[in-house]
């Protein structure tokens, strides 16, 4: 029954980062077409929305993990896996980053150069 949540629960996250990315591919493809006119900042929401999703991650997760008993909450395995957890949440704000610069680009065009755009990525 464990394996069948874990499974369950896996392709319900991966299937939500997918539809979102796909929403966002469709839109953008369509504005840089001239098939559908609409702002920038609407086509990178479903980006958002997945973004927000992970912040709502790590704000569930380091609530569980204060909740922890002391002794439990320094053992080896919980503490990589909180880590681990704040360090995805980084790369996941650096690419919010990085979107909000790009869209404020598009948007714009007058912003900064695109090497500027790009520096979030870097890090």
């Amino acid at each position: 029954l464990y394996n069948k949540f874990v499974f369950f629960f896996n392709f319900i996250r991966r299937f939500f980062v997918i539809t979102c990315v796909a929403f966002f591919t469709l839109l953008f493809s369509l504005r840089l077409d001239n098939a559908i006119k609409c702002s920038y900042w609407l086509i990178f929401l479903p980006l958002w929305i997945w973004k927000l999703t992970a912040l709502a991650g790590l704000l569930v997760g380091t609530v569980t993990w204060c909740r922890m008993s002391r002794h439990r909450r320094f053992e080896r395995d919980s503490f990589v896996q909180y880590k681990a957890m704040l360090i995805s949440f980084t790369t996941n704000l650096l690419l919010f980053l990085f979107e909000l610069i790009v869209c404020e680009k598009l948007e714009t065009e007058r912003y900064a150069p695109w090497s500027i755009c790009f520096i979030p990525l870097y890090a």
